[in-house]
């Protein structure tokens, strides 16, 4: 823990899980008096999309798709800036297939490429706040590319 400039706040940094869930995290606060208190709190971990492939066997997720968010701009759709938010766009889907991405206020469509699938363009996604964009989402295999 750290708090250098004595204005009574300590800031701590941890590892969170790479899963999806509520978590609680717990603190042992020890005063110079000696007194001590525990402050827990339940943080929330959301779940990221995934994109996958329906098979007789159950689905089958999709890694190494790219996954663009793209940005209503009047009339036109273009790569959201991601970047300027600290985040990448496109990006690719992890080996479970996951992906996302926490976006402002705006209107945006997911679009999703991978060799042997056909692409997918989500419908139109409005977010009134800044929201996590993480869909579901099936894609139809064509067959291997050559």
């Amino acid at each position: 823990y750290t708090g250098p400039d004595e204005d009574g706040v300590w800031t701590a940094e941890g590892q969170m899980p790479e899963v999806s869930g509520a978590f609680t995290l717990g603190a042992k606060v020890s005063y110079a008096d000696g007194g001590v208190s525990h402050v827990k709190v339940t943080t929330l971990i959301d779940p990221m999309g995934y994109v996958y492939e329906k098979t007789p066997r159950g689905e089958l997720r999709i890694a190494d798709a790219k996954v663009t968010l793209m940005e209503k701009r009047g009339e036109a759709w273009l790569p959201w800036a991601a970047e300027e938010y600290g985040q990448r766009n496109p990006q690719p889907t992890d080996r479970t297939g996951q992906y996302s991405f926490l976006a402002p206020a705006g209107v945006y469509s997911v679009h999703i490429e991978r060799a042997g699938y056909a692409p997918f363009e989500s419908m139109e996604l409005p977010l009134e706040e800044t929201s996590p964009i993480n869909l579901d989402i099936e894609m139809h295999y064509l067959g291997n590319p050559l």
